[in-house]
């Protein structure tokens, strides 16, 4: 299995998984699948994976999954979700090095190579336009190369603190979609606690089970 095919298999498994679990415990709020994924279009995807007119992007970007109010629907806070899973970091300390050479002014510093995550530019352009029209988009990254205490964490898209962009194929074949890729800090997203808890009141107790169920489910993929 290659590196691709196997980040999208684990992708697509802690993307269930998480939503299964969220859903079991969560009284108040639901995740429910949307986008492309529960559509005839995904047959036909790859037609648009090398476009780059507003329209594709939109439709190429655009989350997956959605966060439903259920226990109080007269206080919506609808929010676009998209998951993302990073299986391997930052190997080369001079790489790091340049990195934080080139983005001094971002708002939060990286401690480490274990900090820069990689996320493509065109998907975070789009979530910036959504915000601009106030369609918030959560991210939930889960850094499986992480310490397991700290693998998974959660973030409005415009919170996102983002260093640099750089071309992944400049210097090899182009097999991929050619799209730019952002180097954005981790650090900048919050514990699921911290996020669900202050932002859509989910009990701490609740965000403790899920969290709980989750290491132990996400160990075995």
């Amino acid at each position: 299995m290659n590196d691709f095919i196997d980040r999208l298999s684990i992708s697509e498994s802690f993307e269930r998984i998480f939503i299964e679990i969220f859903n079991k415990y969560c009284k108040n709020y639901k995740i429910v699948k949307f986008g492309i994924e529960s559509t005839a279009l995904l047959n036909i995807h790859s037609n648009i994976r090398f476009c780059y007119d507003d329209g594709s992007k939109f439709i190429r970007y655009l989350p997956d999954s959605v966060l439903i109010n259920i226990e109080n629907p007269s206080k919506c806070k609808t929010t676009l979700i998209e998951f993302k899973v990073v299986t391997t970091g930052i190997k080369k300390d001079l790489f790091f090095k340049k990195v934080k050479q080139e983005c001094p002014e971002i708002a939060v510093k990286f401690t480490c190579r274990e900090d820069i995550i990689n996320i493509e530019n065109d998907a975070l352009e789009v979530y910036r336009k959504l915000n601009k029209i106030n369609v918030k988009t959560i991210l939930i990254i889960y850094a499986q190369y992480r310490p397991s205490e700290d693998q998974i964490r959660v973030q409005f898209a415009e919170k996102i603190a983002i260093c640099n962009t750089y071309n992944p194929n400049l210097r090899r074949q182009n097999t991929g979609s050619g799209t730019l890729v952002a180097n954005v800090n981790f650090l900048s997203f919050e514990p699921i606690i911290d996020f669900f808890n202050k932002n859509f009141n989910v009990k701490e107790i609740d965000l403790e089970n899920i969290i709980n169920d989750l290491q132990n489910k996400l160990q075995r993929i």
